[in-house]
């Protein structure tokens, strides 16, 4: 929503995404943005980079232009894209890892007389993120701006509209906000088989790159593509037998948090390469259980047992429950914690 340069996508009283497509431009903005890669391009932008880096020859760099903006300086493009800002980071990561000795080139020749042209920050970002991937890998790829108008900084700042101000109002609580969409997007993970459309082609990229036998370097959390989380001992799985499980599983957008039931246990598995360190799954923690940790950058380690709890019924209540000293749960803990002060 921050990322629409025209207020295109707003989010109702309820925490629902809209989209007004009169205003909307396709700019694509909004889907390099999402982290979760959620909103799909409704046109083939990484199948036209890829044939430009396939056919041209290798002795020449690879001019990538916008389609709102002029040709630019250099002549014709190899590939045109909605807008330089809808180049996703990751598929960026990807092609700079994957030939790191192929020069592209980003014609923001434009961007100064473009009335989008406040994008152009946001597209350095990702530029900046895919190199510093490469750079971990001791790569040095050649991926830069031409003609680009001076000087750049960050993004305008946001000016927020009626509409959005009279929902913040209604919404007070960003958090639940931010929870409430993450909701929303995980139940459409469920129904279409959700997936980062990027992230094979990203890690396969990666691995290419790691010497068998060496050990694959560590990418820091800030920053990173995908993030690995260490959860404590005080992760009681939200009582994961019962209800909805725990938040982490239940608000993950990309479905990074799962629970395999065992006989006895439920146990809480985390895949890395599915994860892209949003930190819904953090803030949802009512106990304060995870913990961001850097990530192996091949995440060849898959689906990984991150806390296996013995799962039993409530002497009080015999509702099943995660197993503890006392046999209680935490509402009947409580009842009886009372009852003698009320006796």
């Amino acid at each position: 929503m921050l990322a629409c340069p025209t207020e295109a996508i707003w989010t109702d009283a309820r925490g629902r995404l809209r989209l007004q497509e009169i205003d909307c431009v396709t700019c694509g903005a909004c889907a390099s943005a999402c982290p979760t890669q959620a909103i799909a391009m409704p046109e083939p932008v990484l199948e036209d980079l890829q044939r430009a880096l396939a056919v041209r020859a290798q002795d020449r760099a690879v001019r990538i232009g916008c389609r709102l903006g002029p040709n630019g300086e250099g002549g014709v493009h190899d590939a045109r894209v909605p807008c330089l800002a809808a180049l996703h980071p990751e598929a960026l990561a990807a092609r700079s890892v994957a030939d790191p000795t192929r020069a592209i080139e980003l014609d923001a020749s434009g961007c100064a007389r473009c009335r989008l042209g406040g994008l152009l920050p946001q597209a350095q970002d990702h530029v900046a993120r895919a190199l510093a991937l490469a750079r971990k890998l001791g790569l040095e790829p050649d991926v830069r701006f031409v003609a680009a108008p001076t000087p750049t900084g960050s993004a305008p700042e946001r000016r927020w509209s009626r509409r959005e101000l009279f929902g913040a109002a209604r919404e007070a609580a960003s958090d639940r906000l931010v929870e409430h969409v993450a909701r929303t997007v995980a139940e459409a993970e469920r129904r279409t088989g959700g997936r980062l459309p990027h992230r094979p082609a990203l890690l396969d990229a990666v691995r290419a790159r790691v010497t068998p036998g060496s050990t694959a370097p560590e990418l820091p959390v800030a920053g990173a593509f995908y993030v690995d989380w260490d959860v404590s001992e005080a992760c009681d799985g939200c009582a994961s037998v019962n209800g909805a499980g725990p938040r982490c599983a239940a608000r993950c957008p990309t479905g990074a948090w799962r629970v395999a039931h065992e006989e006895g246990a439920a146990v809480l598995t985390h895949d890395v390469a599915a994860c892209t360190g949003c930190g819904v799954c953090q803030r949802s923690c009512p106990q304060d259980a995870l913990t961001p940790r850097p990530a192996i950058a091949t995440a060849d380690s898959g689906r990984v047992a991150k806390r296996r709890l013995a799962v039993a019924r409530c002497r009080g209540c015999h509702q099943p429950i995660s197993a503890s000293a006392d046999g209680l749960c935490g509402n009947c803990r409580k009842r009886m914690a009372v009852a003698p002060a009320r006796g």
